[in-house]
């Protein structure tokens, strides 16, 4: 169960070598009070297509700025998955009473993807603090695209990106091997103001295999709530103290 369940989560929210940032989100919340946004819930649906196939993924997402992530899945299997900055998770299914936990730097919640966006980075969307420099940046239109291209090129760190802007909004972003073999596509879209921020509530993804396979998702964020508004048990969830623990 464990592993399938955390690598869904993993792929979900992207957190993979592309996306780095630090949590602390200080923006006016449209909220009574202004400050940091301590609260942010939503619903998450992801299609993901492969070789004809189609699945869909539910999940109810409950973000604190204190660093605590929990995230409900619904569908096609019902688990709930709680991360923290430090990096230490608990995968713990409510069917069977089944915990797996651990810790693992790459599933730190202050690399979760839409915290750029929350956090008014937009301009790289991290690609400084992956070691991108910036090469070349060109306008087209209304579009502003710029390139990067790894200051050190080292087997994590084999590859460039391209960026696309549209009004000062990230649109697309693209990774692609030094010899142009496409890695991996985002577009963003949908855009919807929240306070001072605008975050993308549809993304499309396309990532491309070596053997010539790609896959394609499409994630949709709705009914996002924050602060005062956003209100569940589940910010506070904790796992059951009989929960088996998984060997």
């Amino acid at each position: 169960m464990t592993k399938t369940t955390l690598s869904s989560f993993v792929t979900l929210f992207g957190l993979s070598i592309c996306l780095v940032l630090v949590v602390g989100i200080s923006v006016s919340a449209n909220s009574k009070s202004s400050g940091i946004i301590e609260r942010l819930m939503a619903t998450i649906t992801t299609q993901e297509y492969k070789e004809g196939h189609s699945t869909t993924t539910i999940n109810n997402f409950y973000y604190q700025s204190n660093g605590k992530v929990v995230t409900q899945f619904i569908e096609p299997h019902n688990f709930i998955v709680s991360i923290n900055r430090k990096g230490e998770y608990q995968v713990y299914d409510p069917k069977t009473n089944v915990l797996s936990q651990g810790q693992n730097d790459s599933y730190r919640s202050d690399v979760l993807f839409f915290n750029h966006f929350l956090s008014n980075r937009v301009n790289d969307l991290g690609l400084r603090d992956l070691g991108f420099v910036l090469d070349k940046t060109s306008f087209e239109d209304q579009l502003m695209i710029t390139e990067w291209s790894p200051n050190t090129v080292t087997g994590d760190v084999a590859f460039k990106a391209v960026l696309v802007h549209r009004d000062h909004l990230p649109i697309f972003l693209g990774y692609e091997k030094l010899d142009g073999t496409p890695i991996r596509k985002m577009f963003f879209y949908n855009y919807q103001a929240i306070a001072n921020v605008h975050l993308p509530t549809t993304m499309t993804e396309i990532h491309f295999f070596d053997n010539g396979d790609s896959t394609v998702s499409r994630t949709k964020y709705s009914d996002i709530l924050v602060n005062e508004f956003a209100r569940s048990d589940y910010f506070d969830f904790k796992v059951p103290a009989d929960a088996v623990l998984e060997k």
